[in-house]
């Protein structure tokens, strides 16, 4: 749980998803995929989950 709110405090910062994947918190798969959870409002993303 630790690492994923890392990474979201370090993307909100503007390091790019390449050099939080560098330090070895997350891979660069995982960081992309918490970044787009984040910026989809909630009701979109169980529509999509659904899918």
């Amino acid at each position: 749980m630790f690492q994923y709110r890392q990474v979201l405090v370090r993307l909100r910062a503007g390091d790019t998803a390449r050099e939080i994947a560098r330090s070895g918190l997350l891979g660069r798969d995982k960081i992309t995929e918490s970044a787009l959870q984040i910026s989809i409002p909630p009701t979109q993303r169980s529509v999509k989950a659904s899918r």
